[in-house]
């Protein structure tokens, strides 16, 4: 996990006045699921290898339709493939 320096900043502060306990931030949540969610989907990514097609693994969060509409049109994407996970 990653601490910005004001995380950190406020970490030394609580620990000089005796806090010690390190509260995650809704933020820190939602950064370590990213990761987590792009790390899981790097190995799928690599089993397409067709020549001339360019792949790229992008995960966000915010409402599904506006991110995929968004990744699209940044992407200048022809067509574009997603996940769902399955159980």
């Amino acid at each position: 996990m990653r601490f910005s320096k004001q995380q950190l900043e406020i970490c030394i502060k609580k620990y000089e006045e005796g806090m010690t306990q390190v509260i995650r931030t809704p933020a820190d949540v939602i950064d370590d699921a990213l990761t987590e969610a792009t790390n899981d989907l790097q190995p799928e990514a690599g089993r397409i290898d067709l020549e001339g097609v360019s792949r790229s693994i992008i995960v966000g969060d915010g409402s599904p339709a506006e991110m995929i509409v968004s990744e699209a049109q940044n992407q200048n994407a022809d067509e574009m493939a997603m996940a769902t996970q399955l159980e």
